[in-house]
């Protein structure tokens, strides 16, 4: 499942100042929508749209259940009720705002725009975006008059260092999240967990990935594993995920046939909490997109 922005258009747009909460700084809602021109719109959509992932993608979830999730549901009654957006963006900035509670959080613009002409694998959705910037850039403005020229310095938005975009499909699951920030501990503490509550989606491309990383972290990291084996072994996984349909278990069994080893890895497995899902164990069709990259990368580093 790929999401396509090439064709996306901007229907409404709100921009509000989340300053720092623990430093006591401002949250400034806007009172209204902000109107732009259509190169203009062509130029931020660029801004926000252009470092979106558009494979790896996640959704929502919460652990009682999903509807306990915030800006789940306020998303999904911006959906169902347009009319709400301007009290949805507001409500969203104040639930940002609320989770700065440390030092790391950066103040900034919070951009929430309802975008449309979003494609799923050629179907047609609506999407949500919620984009923050953090660090604004200095530009030169040129002006003329009276036949002078004169330059001037004006700050811009800069680019957008944490940004979410929810398709309108999948609602029952917790939609289709794509997710972007700088991988920071702190961010993903900030931005994924406590202000969003996503999860990684469990499907083929995300599995595909999580088995690979898994596979590669182990076989690089164990000194147990002689270094001239490596390479074999890591040429053993990408072989194990490109015969169709498989599991989890019987790439493992295909790739560590030592016992000893096996047993090491079963238990590298377990110290990694993001690899204890149980749907690692289900069948799934390992996708060959991203099979060659993700192994090159591992055996890069031997």
């Amino acid at each position: 499942m790929k999401i396509n922005y090439n064709d996306a258009s901007i229907k409404h747009l709100m921009i509000h100042g989340i300053g720092s909460k623990c430093l006591d700084e401002a949250l400034v809602l806007s009172s209204s929508e902000v109107a732009i021109s259509d190169v203009t719109e062509r130029r931020l959509l660029v801004n926000l749209l252009r470092r979106m992932p558009v494979e790896t993608l996640y959704h929502f979830s919460h652990d009682i259940e999903l509807p306990y999730n915030e800006v789940f549901s306020l998303i999904k009654s911006s959906f169902e009720t347009k009319e709400k957006f301007l009290d949805v963006s507001k409500m969203i900035a104040k639930h940002l705002f609320n989770q700065g509670v440390t030092k790391k959080i950066d103040s900034g613009l919070l951009y929430v725009a309802y975008l449309k002409h979003i494609l799923i694998d050629d179907q047609e959705v609506d999407a949500i975006g919620i984009f923050k910037s953090e660090k604004p850039e200095m530009f030169l403005k040129l002006g003329y008059s009276d036949g002078e020229y004169s330059l001037a310095s004006e700050k811009g938005i800069g680019n957008i260092s944490k940004g979410c975009l929810i398709v309108n499909i999948d609602s029952e699951s917790g939609y289709l999240v794509s997710l972007l920030n700088t991988g920071k501990k702190s961010d993903v503490k900030y931005w994924n967990e406590d202000f969003l509550g996503v999860k990684l989606r469990n499907d083929d491309y995300n599995r595909t990935n999580q088995i690979i990383e898994l596979c590669g972290s182990f076989i690089t990291s164990n000194e147990a594993i002689a270094k001239k084996d490596k390479a074999g072994m890591i040429d053993q996984v990408l072989s194990a995920m490109t015969i169709g349909d498989t599991t989890f278990e019987k790439i493992a069994d295909t790739v560590f046939k030592d016992k000893t080893v096996k047993e090491q890895f079963s238990d590298f497995r377990n110290q990694k909490s993001s690899f204890a899902d149980e749907n690692l164990n289900e069948h799934f069709s390992p996708t060959s997109e991203n099979i060659e990259k993700q192994l090159n990368l591992n055996s890069a580093t031997l």
